[in-house]
């Protein structure tokens, strides 16, 4: 560490800690399975449990669950693996009727031990997508195969909430004995997403259960809020909870943090702050949702996108940067080496963006210094990367607060890190 600035030593040392933990959480996970599984069959026997997985949507959709049964929904905080999601598991099935968990996995033969031990009543899969992919050699197969072992753990008595317009969630209806409810666009599904329409303060979504309409008022944006929104009316659906009232929680709840989650800057304009997860699935999905704003200008600062399919880099960021140019009127790049940006950029000119509206930063304060000069209060702008880019320090700074962290990556975790990590508030140069 000779030669570190003060700042750059204690980063090292906290992103350390961090992974730490997180191995010290990994090692524990089988005695805790042990444990868990006893307490399931003990203690723990009389609670309903639902568990949610999926590859996106899945922490939204527990959240939705959660306002449903009268729980705190600040759920996105909570680790939704290893021993962490164990040590919730007990926690959630003591002394409660029925009870919501997420569970996330990160490679092959994980759900396994966590569906045998936390023994789910209701299990609900959002949808199948690329994550975690250099650890599932199989592709999309292997990761489905993996998630439904949610499914497959569930009772005869027990319900699997399955996303209908996802090919790879259906496939787990053959995998259960379950009761199957399904919730989705297709006009067969159980909960149909009839329309959705964004609003001045959110997302108007019409769903239809029983043959009935239902219009959900939600501050959540985009078309990608249906899913959740959808999955959580099917939950209530199966478990016998009034849709009226399950129809009124919902519309209660906040966006996700770090989730497409909208921030009010100190000159007016609206940020949309999405940098929890860099996938390709949820970069499309912000930029749609983006396109919704007519308002002013809409602006993009684009980060890295990590690689999550077996593909080479360069079709993905073709995809991702002709859809970029086609919405926004400005794209500023972030944290982006040569090759990746020049791929981005040439696919963000195809789209239709004109060359000069395209540029690139190299730090977080590069990028603050031109949205500055740039943002007007009529604009929309969308923060959009891998977690480690830490967008959310450029939200901060136009809000008013005064952010001092210059670090370019950043690995530790958390949706709301940078709103109390010192390294951000504290000058330690």
């Amino acid at each position: 560490m000779l030669g570190m600035k003060p700042r750059d030593i204690k980063g090292s040392l906290v992103q350390f800690g961090q992974r730490a933990v997180g191995w010290l959480s990994h090692r524990a996970v089988g005695p805790m399975a042990i444990v868990v599984s006893a307490h399931r069959r003990a203690l723990g026997r009389r609670t309903k449990l639902i568990a949610v997985t999926g590859s996106f949507g899945k922490t939204t959709t527990t959240r939705a669950i959660a306002a449903i049964l009268g729980e705190r929904t600040d759920l996105e905080r909570i680790p939704n693996a290893f021993s962490r999601l164990l040590l919730r598991a007990i926690r959630q099935t003591s002394g409660k009727a029925v009870a919501v968990i997420e569970v996330g996995i990160g490679r092959p033969n994980q759900m396994r031990r966590y569906a045998r031990a936390i023994r789910p009543q209701i299990s609900v899969v959002t949808a199948i997508g690329w994550e975690h992919e250099k650890y599932f050699p199989d592709g999309l197969e292997g990761i489905r195969a993996e998630k439904a072992e949610l499914v497959s753990a569930l009772p005869a008595d027990g319900v699997a909430i399955l996303n209908r317009d996802d090919e790879h969630v259906m496939w787990m209806a053959g995998r259960t004995k379950a009761r199957i409810v399904t919730f989705g666009r297709h006009p067969q599904a159980d909960v149909v997403i009839v329309a959705v329409e964004p609003e001045a303060d959110g997302t108007r979504i019409t769903l239809r259960v029983d043959g009935v309409e239902h219009a959900v008022h939600t501050a959540l944006i985009g078309e990608v809020a249906a899913i959740p929104i959808a999955a959580s009316i099917a939950v209530a659906k199966a478990a016998g909870i009034d849709v009226s009232h399950a129809l009124r929680a919902v519309e209660t709840l906040t966006p996700t943090t770090r989730r497409l989650e909208p921030v009010r800057l100190a000159n007016g304009a609206m940020a949309l702050l999405d940098d929890q997860k860099g996938t390709p699935a949820t970069a499309l999905a912000a930029f749609d949702a983006a396109a919704g704003f007519s308002r002013g200008n809409r602006i993009a600062v684009l980060g890295r996108i990590p690689l999550t399919t077996p593909e080479p880099l360069a079709p993905v960021y073709a995809q991702l940067g002709k859809r970029a140019g086609e919405v926004f009127d400005r794209i500023l790049f972030i944290h982006l080496d040569d090759g990746p940006f020049e791929m981005y950029r040439q696919a963000a000119i195809e789209g239709g963006l004109a060359a000069e509206h395209i540029s690139r930063a190299r730090s977080v304060t590069e990028a603050i210094e031109t949205l500055r000069a740039e943002l007007r209060p009529e604009d929309t702008l969308l923060l959009k990367g891998h977690f480690t880019d830490k967008l959310s320090r450029i939200a901060m700074q136009l809000q008013g607060i005064d952010v001092r962290c210059r670090l370019r990556s950043c690995t530790v975790g958390g949706p709301d890190w940078c709103t109390h990590c010192p390294l951000v508030l504290t000058d330690l140069t």
